[in-house]
């Protein structure tokens, strides 16, 4: 069975893109021979025997893509991208940033652009990377590593918690070339979608010792998305952004894991949910009046297979107490006492100068209001109240500023100037319980619950030796087992996608579990 992926529930991996293809440029093709095409990203799942160097794993990470591009029989050994042939960026797009928070479940994608090319065969792709990268690691006790230049070093800390460092290792291939399985016929006017897939596992490499030198050497996937069984090109889940526009029949955001902005149709079963509290506009709760620009909000979409391609926003969410001022997205790393948290998403608006990938000593003010996303109750015995029901590997919102901010109110301690261990701190007003990715392997089934074991030294070094798993009616099953419940394999490793809860025993929290994806 292949290994799978060592990913902390929700900690995030990014990858940014900037620039175009190669360095070469981009002329949109004749709308008579356009392919409309909706491009995508996602983590992949390792390939047999791919496991992250032993000791570290990986919390944050972002690369630089410069460049993706279709290739034809005749130009697979080109290294800059052919005119006509670019589906990322898109013509006139600009940087962008596409961070792995929700991506690391690869049936989690999310859009990075909507193109156009030429109707034609293509064989491959080709992908350009500059270095370094930036990454958030946590490093197991008796372990040392480094990028070259900065080390994160927590040799002197056996029998401690893992700690958390940034650092930049470098990246040792700055393009790829993939081949596709058999040739692709692009048709003008029929839509397609490609996923491109790093596998972020493989991808980081270890050499020599005391400490270890991590480098980066891109795995990379470019494949044809399958039209799914909505009739839709892509379904995207859990998006998070500040609303910059809003109408009755259309919204516009910045999206927090690639910065793009996102238009989506209002369409007729457009739901509108976690907007209960009444306001001059919002005389009726849950509905589109109560939606308002600056608002930080979570919504579901899809892209439909038609020329041209239609976003249509299935639900819009709010998250009530959680501003674009002062709010942010991260993962709770260290809890007890002195809770950690890194940030995997800072939204448009932000005024608080903070970045992904810095660890933030967690605090809170004595009105902090506690909810969650979830929609439905936590599992029997789960609480989400106060700090001592903080889980290492919680994703969440978190708002460190009152509602009327500015800076001088925000209650935020940047790091200071120091080794890559330094923190800052951050005092939260208000936190809410966010879905996040985990893998593990699949025991004790006894529907509709179940043990998730085999969990990384990020959770088994902070005392977390399993999860409790809980499905519903609601959740989805993917990949190889989409037979549902009783599809799944005792001693398989799946991706659980779901909401971490205190269950009253620190070693084994409770998973509610919205979603799960196998692969080979």
């Amino acid at each position: 069975m292949r290994k799978k992926i060592l990913a902390l529930a929700a900690l995030p991996l990014a990858l940014a893109f900037l620039g175009g293809c190669g360095g070469s440029g981009h002329s949109t093709p004749p709308p008579s021979n356009n392919v409309p095409v909706v491009v995508s990203i996602s983590d992949t799942t390792p390939a047999a025997g791919e496991v992250l160097p032993t000791g570290v794993n990986l919390v944050s990470v972002q690369a630089t893509v410069t460049g993706v591009c279709l290739l034809t029989s005749s130009d697979t050994g080109d290294t800059t991208c052919p005119t006509g042939q670019t589906i990322f960026p898109a013509s006139g797009g600009g940087p962008s940033t596409v961070q792995f928070s929700a991506l690391s479940n690869p049936s989690q994608l999310d859009v990075v652009a909507n193109a156009a090319v030429t109707a034609n065969t293509y064989v491959g792709a080709f992908i350009t990377f500059s270095s370094p990268i930036s990454a958030t690691v946590s490093v197991d006790p008796g372990a040392n590593f480094t990028d070259g230049t900065n080390s994160c070093d927590n040799t002197n800390a056996v029998g401690t918690p893992p700690i958390f460092c940034q650092l930049s290792p470098v990246v040792s291939a700055t393009s790829a070339t993939v081949t596709f399985p058999s040739a692709i016929t692009l048709t003008a006017g029929t839509p397609a979608s490609f996923i491109v897939g790093l596998d972020v596992t493989g991808s980081l490499v270890s050499t020599g010792s005391g400490p270890a030198t991590l480098s980066f050497n891109p795995i990379v996937s470019v494949t044809q998305g399958a039209v799914g069984a909505d009739g839709n090109l892509i379904d995207v889940n859990n998006v998070s952004g500040t609303v910059s526009s809003i109408s009755a029949t259309s919204i516009t955001l910045t999206d927090n894991a690639t910065g793009l902005p996102l238009t989506l149709n209002i369409g007729s079963s457009t739901t509108v949910t976690n907007y209960s509290t009444m306001t001059a506009t919002c005389a009726t709760p849950n509905t589109i009046a109560c939606v308002q620009v600056g608002d930080l909000v979570t919504l579901s979409y899809g892209a439909s297979n038609t020329n041209p391609v239609q976003f249509t926003a299935d639900n819009i969410a709010g998250n009530p107490g959680i501003t674009s001022a002062g709010g942010f997205q991260g993962t709770i790393v260290e809890t007890g006492a002195t809770p950690e948290v890194v940030v995997t998403a800072v939204p448009a608006g932000n005024i608080i100068g903070i970045s992904v990938g810095q660890v933030l000593g967690l605090g809170f003010t004595g009105t902090a209001v506690f909810s969650n996303s979830t929609g439905a109750a936590l599992p029997a015995g789960s609480s989400f109240a106060a700090p001592g029901d903080l889980v290492v590997g919680q994703n969440v919102f978190i708002d460190a500023c009152p509602l009327v901010a500015s800076v001088a109110t925000c209650a935020f301690v940047p790091p200071v100037v120091g080794p890559p261990a330094v923190i800052g701190s951050v005092t939260a007003d208000a936190i809410e319980l966010l879905p996040g990715n985990v893998s593990g392997t699949f025991t004790a089934p006894a529907a509709p619950n179940f043990t998730v074991t085999g969990l990384n030294s990020f959770y088994t070094g902070n005392g977390v030796t399993s999860l409790t798993g809980t499905t519903s009616a609601s959740t989805t099953y993917s990949g190889t087992v989409s037979g549902g419940f009783s599809s799944l394999t005792v001693g398989n490793t799946y991706f659980y996608t779901g909401y971490l809860a205190n269950s009253g025993t620190p070693a084994t929290p409770n998973l509610l579990t919205t979603g799960i994806f196998g692969t080979e």
